[in-house]
């Protein structure tokens, strides 16, 4: 290869692509390439849902949690998903709605919802308080 030709840019199918990038930055824009083609492949959007929340990008995290539960509106497992994005971006209120429907939706393991650092936002509040004790109680 021609050293001329090699520079910090590689390229792919969707572009330009920077070969500094970590590997959790190179896969969160992997999949968001894919996703750009297909918006609701359901193994991708997990795929990058779980890529963007290992690396602490929220904001970008929340609609993609939010395409799933529509995809999935019965799944207590995306709700939660969603209620931890929520805390971690300070939506306590948003948090709380959501995590209180992933147990009605049957989330019970309680044990990570009493550690999950994602849900620390909400540790102190009575309403959590109350609302892991009711659904404990079930």
């Amino acid at each position: 290869m021609n050293t001329s030709d090699h520079n910090s840019q590689a390229r792919w199918p969707g572009g330009e692509f920077n070969q500094d990038l970590t590997p959790t930055e190179f896969e969160a824009e992997f999949w968001g390439e894919v996703l750009k083609r297909q918006p609701y492949y359901e193994d991708v959007l997990r795929r990058c849902a779980e890529t963007l929340a290992r690396a602490g990008r929220y904001e970008e995290l929340l609609p993609l949690d939010r395409r799933i539960v529509a995809l999935r509106p019965d799944d207590a497992v995306v709700h939660y998903h969603l209620a931890c994005t929520l805390a971690r971006l300070d939506d306590l209120e948003g948090s709380l709605a959501t995590l209180t429907k992933a147990l009605h939706l049957g989330y019970d393991d309680f044990g990570h919802l009493e550690t999950d650092p994602d849900l620390d936002p909400l540790r102190e509040l009575p309403e959590f308080l109350a609302l892991l004790r009711a659904a404990k109680e079930h």
